[in-house]
């Protein structure tokens, strides 16, 4: 599957501090959804999907947007006003094999990998 960059941006969050929005296919769309069906784990109310690709963990403000700033200015990251969305290091999007289900509780290195899938497999528990 590819997905397609859209833009490098700041985050609300730690763990979307800046990252890069990926676009919302149909296909991964339904790959959420049917692992979140799969694994009976639902988005909570009023919870929202955002898929992107994260490429620093942080929380001062400030930092994330100096970090943003910096990408463009130093041109590691393209902005591209058309139809096609920005490029990092030269990329505009990701071929992916694989889903991984990860706990993602306390720092990321304490991260932990619970399953991998191929995709075209199924998802089972």
């Amino acid at each position: 599957m590819t997905l397609r960059f859209l833009k490098v941006q700041t985050g609300q969050s730690y763990f979307q501090s800046v990252l890069t929005a990926i676009e919302r296919s149909s296909a991964l769309l339904n790959i959420h959804n049917s692992a979140r069906q799969t694994l009976d784990h639902p988005l909570p109310p009023n919870g929202s999907y955002f898929p992107h690709l994260s490429l620093f963990y942080g929380g001062d403000q400030e930092l994330k947007e100096s970090l943003v700033q910096r990408l463009f200015e130093q041109g590691t990251a393209v902005s591209d006003k058309g139809e096609a969305g920005d490029a990092v290091a030269g990329i505009s999007e990701i071929h992916v094999e694989e889903i991984w289900l990860v706990r993602s509780e306390g720092p990321p290195e304490a991260w932990e990998v619970l399953e991998k899938w191929k995709l075209g497999t199924s998802i089972s528990r």
